[in-house]
């Protein structure tokens, strides 16, 4: 055998991690302990690699990044920078995905609590729903095996026939590459077609772009004489 099984199991594994950081297909939920006056919190131990929303109490809160494209810079004013209040929006690329910054600070203290995030208590805690790198030591944040037997194998056998030394193939690297990258390619398709929620925009004013667009009002009759 060119190369041991416990190279070749690792190689399996580092496909199915590097798969889940380019692909969003593990979803997760959970619930963030809030603390008032605190507005900086470590998520690292989630290893999220994309955030998808985050409601306050069942409300949601809007990325910062959105408050941006909507040129909301007034939300972030220097003398607001430690007022206490319910959150209006987080950032999270600021710090990566390993912290989560709440804008204004948090007034409240609120527990975490993962037994109904799906439920009722939506309305009770702080909720975070992204998507999250895979776990192969375990089984709970895995790729469906009927999707990681398709990439899993060409990834393993690209890296392997690169490695130097005995059974090296860089032809051979290539060619499994390839197949890598297309079922990489059409997976990302796949999830790309998925239907999303409808994201509604808030405006200048914070209204919701979805609100009834006023009727325009024509100037009085005596406007129009001649």
């Amino acid at each position: 055998m060119i190369w041991s099984q416990d190279y070749l199991d690792i190689l399996l594994r580092r496909a199915e991690i590097e798969f889940s950081q380019k692909v969003p297909a593990i979803f997760t939920r959970f619930s963030l302990a809030v603390t008032a006056g605190t507005s900086v919190y470590d998520i690292s131990a989630k290893n999220l690699v994309g955030i998808q929303r985050v409601t306050w109490k069942g409300d949601k809160l809007w990325s910062w990044e959105h408050a941006s494209s909507m040129q909301r810079n007034d939300w972030l004013r220097p003398q607001d920078q430690a007022a206490q209040s319910k959150p209006i929006f987080y950032i999270s690329y600021e710090y990566g995905y390993g912290k989560i910054k709440f804008h204004l600070v948090p007034n409240e203290t609120i527990a975490a609590d993962d037994s109904n995030i799906y439920g009722s208590d939506i309305a009770n805690r702080v909720i975070i729903s992204g998507f999250r790198i895979a776990d192969p030591t375990g089984s709970t944040y895995r790729i469906p095996a009927y999707v990681r037997r398709r990439f899993t194998k060409y990834y393993a056998m690209e890296k392997a026939y690169l490695r130097e030394g005995p059974g090296q193939d860089l032809r051979a690297s290539e060619y499994f590459g390839k197949k890598y990258l297309l079922v990489l390619t059409h997976f990302k398709t796949i999830m790309n077609k998925i239907p999303k929620a409808v994201h509604v925009q808030m405006g200048q004013r914070g209204s919701l772009m979805r609100d009834r667009i006023p009727r325009p009002t024509l100037p009085s009759t005596g406007a129009w004489s001649f």
